[in-house]
């Protein structure tokens, strides 16, 4: 009987030891919103297969950064400015599968941006600060897969994008 006990008291302390105990409420808050974000993730992409812009506008807020061609790069400061560039970017194109993609990671900008090359550092602090968040993204759509950064605020709670850019990195 005392090695019983002895076996799950052992048995006890390792599983704490080893993190499987109940999560900690800080754990609980990251899963939670790494939950939302993915979540949101997934709207955005899907209304964007869809070529549904006006839902896809719903989920950002401006100033908007747009980065992913030298010819379309810049900030939008009104939705409309927004929708109007993405209407005329897909336009001709095929719709496709929103949910074929990927979040590869979530991070705040401060954590990130140690990765961004320069200039896109700039341009994403035009619309983030140290606190936001930028998540990175697989996507496959009808050109195949590609990356794709996208820089969020929680504007009253609520994830809202504010910029896209193409995902490079510094060397």
């Amino acid at each position: 009987m005392h090695k019983t006990l002895f076996f799950i008291l052992v048995a006890v302390l390792v599983c704490g030891q080893l993190g499987f105990a109940a999560p900690k409420p800080a754990d609980k808050e990251a899963t939670e919103r790494e939950k939302e974000i993915k979540e949101f993730v997934a709207k955005y992409y899907d209304a964007l297969g869809r070529h549904d812009f006006d839902a896809m506008v719903e989920l950002c807020d401006v100033p908007f950064l747009i980065q992913p061609r030298a010819e379309v790069n810049g900030i939008r400061k009104d939705k409309a400015k927004i929708k109007e560039q993405y209407e005329s970017g897909y336009e001709g194109r095929p719709k496709f599968d929103g949910s074929k993609h990927v979040v590869k990671s979530i991070q705040t900008y401060k954590e990130a941006k140690k990765r961004f090359p320069d200039e896109q550092a700039k341009d994403a602090e035009a619309v983030i600060t140290d606190e936001d968040l930028v998540v990175h993204v697989e996507v496959m759509d009808f050109d195949g897969k590609f990356q794709r950064r996208m820089l969020i605020k929680l504007v009253e709670g609520k994830p809202r994008l504010v910029g896209t850019q193409t995902q490079a990195e510094k060397e």
